[in-house]
């Protein structure tokens, strides 16, 4: 528990933030722990061998040149070829797209009598 508070802490930017208003402070914090959340959903799809901190995630796998595009009625992201490392990527890339996520099996509706 303390290795994530440590995350939030140093890699999001969680310990200095306190706003004039606390319901400010209380939509930051928690839109921090969204993201740090939705990180590790993206582990999770990514198939990641061994846990990396936000601040790893970001350096090694977020930063990079990238486009986003409309052709026909697709966006379509445009990956940089020029910075080397889209071709370590590729495998990553096509794991998080062929993630299948679990949600919990919904109730049909009672027809009106």
């Amino acid at each position: 528990m303390e290795n994530r508070i440590a995350e939030l802490k140093h890699d999001l930017g969680a310990d200095r933030f306190c706003l004039k208003d606390f319901h400010a402070t209380d939509a930051l914090f928690r839109s921090v722990l969204l993201l740090f959340n939705l990180l590790s959903e993206f582990r999770r799809a990514s198939g990641m061998p061994q846990h990396k901190e936000p601040g790893t995630l970001r350096s090694q796998v977020f930063l990079c040149g990238a486009e986003l595009t409309h052709v026909g009625r697709e966006i379509v992201l445009s990956l940089s070829t020029g910075w080397g490392g889209l071709q370590r990527r590729i495998s990553l890339l096509s794991s998080i797209l062929r993630w299948v996520f679990e949600i919990s099996p919904k109730l049909l509706p009672v027809a009106p009598t």
